[in-house]
């Protein structure tokens, strides 16, 4: 258990900032690694864990590997997660996941689309703010744009458009 923390600690740290370190870390099969540790069942690791994917699925150039590791399953996972942190990382992996073409459909196929429901009904301005980012983005892709009113996505859309933060309501619009 202390290497597997020490370890997805010190990939959420090498990850942080430099956009080299995500890159090796990906082409290393970091994020095979760090999915495992982020299904731990001791929740620093699986924080830490996570931490380091969002670093990591944050990087355009990371894009294909994390479609290839299944991400975008992950991301909802985390999004699921009774942790309000890993919560978060999976809400912004999701945001960030969705402004990929090839995962728009996929993500809302998946569960996603109740997941970012939940998030834009929820009192927390991140998660808000990352709900309304990717629901934006999947509805670009007019097939979702039928699951989103027919999932339920307008009320929270509109309670957003009409009292959320300025940059909320710009993205619910």
């Amino acid at each position: 258990l202390e290497l597997q923390l020490g370890a997805a600690s010190t990939l959420s740290v090498l990850s942080a900032n430099s956009k080299t370190s995500q890159v090796k870390i990906v082409e290393e099969s970091g994020l095979q690694a760090l999915s495992v540790l982020a299904k731990s069942a001791n929740l620093e690791v699986k924080k830490q864990a996570a931490r380091a994917i969002t670093a990591c699925v944050s990087n355009d150039q990371n894009k294909k590997a994390a479609l290839d590791c299944n991400m975008p399953e992950l991301a909802i996972y985390l999004a699921g997660s009774e942790d309000p942190q890993v919560r978060h990382c999976g809400a912004v992996n999701i945001a960030n996941l969705a402004a990929y073409e090839e995962c728009k459909t996929h993500l809302v196929d998946h569960g996603g689309l109740q997941a970012l429901i939940n998030f834009a009904k929820s009192d927390d301005a991140e998660a808000q703010l990352c709900a309304a980012l990717a629901l934006a983005r999947v509805s670009t892709n007019t097939e979702n744009q039928t699951k989103i009113v027919d999932g339920g996505g307008l009320p929270p859309l509109i309670a957003l458009g009409v009292n959320g933060s300025r940059d909320i309501r710009y993205l619910a619009a």
